[in-house]
């Protein structure tokens, strides 16, 4: 099953490797992505990977991002991503993807103009699938 539809690469912000580990199978193995899957983990090495992509390189269409990481948390990133230059920004999606169950958090996360869903984790195939209908049809 391939519903992937626009969505060619994917970045994934979390310092839990079993997390990332469980995503990477669910995207990949389960349901088929073939595009290109990069992992960070933390939100400096993330704005680290986005700054240094080459032209020929293209930019991630998804970033999945936690909240709590060391060195640069979810919320850090969304400051510094917010003042990255748009030409690069457009057309990516990015997705608070959390164990917080706060509301505060979440309404602290939809504050960022940038932000555009707020997600529990784990990601699972069903949410997943409503990412790509939503997004990337």
């Amino acid at each position: 099953m391939n519903n992937f539809g626009k969505l060619s690469s994917i970045l994934l912000v979390d310092d839990d490797s079993i997390t990332n580990y469980l995503h990477k199978f669910l995207i990949t193995q389960k349901m088929g992505f073939e595009g290109h899957l990069q992992i960070c983990t933390n939100g400096k090495d993330a704005i680290n990977y986005l700054n240094n992509i080459k032209e020929d390189e293209s930019y991630p269409d998804l970033i999945l991002l936690d909240i709590n990481m060391p060195v640069m948390n979810g919320f850090e990133f969304l400051t510094h991503y917010t003042e990255m230059s748009s030409k690069f920004k457009t057309g990516i999606v990015v997705c608070m993807l959390t164990s917080s169950l706060s509301s505060v958090d979440k309404q602290k996360a939809m504050n960022f103009e940038d932000l555009k869903k707020f997600i529990t984790k784990p990601l699972k195939e069903e949410l997943l699938q409503e990412l790509l209908t939503e997004f990337f049809q």
